[in-house]
């Protein structure tokens, strides 16, 4: 059993042939984990900021008189 166990230890450490598959998952995981916490930190401030700006503009804005209405 034990030379079992170190011949597969021997045989994964000469091949390399998933090493790039295993490279790629986890900048992948890396990359998910840093838009997840980019997205979930921005998501607040974007909400507020929208709803202060909507606000702010609906109650300054005066629209002007249709044309042709004679005014």
């Amino acid at each position: 059993m034990i030379r079992r166990i170190t011949g597969l230890l021997r045989r994964l450490k000469r091949e390399d042939g998933g090493q790039d598959l295993i490279e790629y998952a986890l900048l992948t995981i890396i990359v998910t984990l840093i838009g997840f916490t980019i997205f979930s930190a921005i998501t607040t401030k974007m909400s507020s900021a929208y709803v202060t700006w909507g606000t702010s503009v609906q109650t300054n804005w005066d629209p002007s008189p249709p044309l042709g209405s004679g005014s």
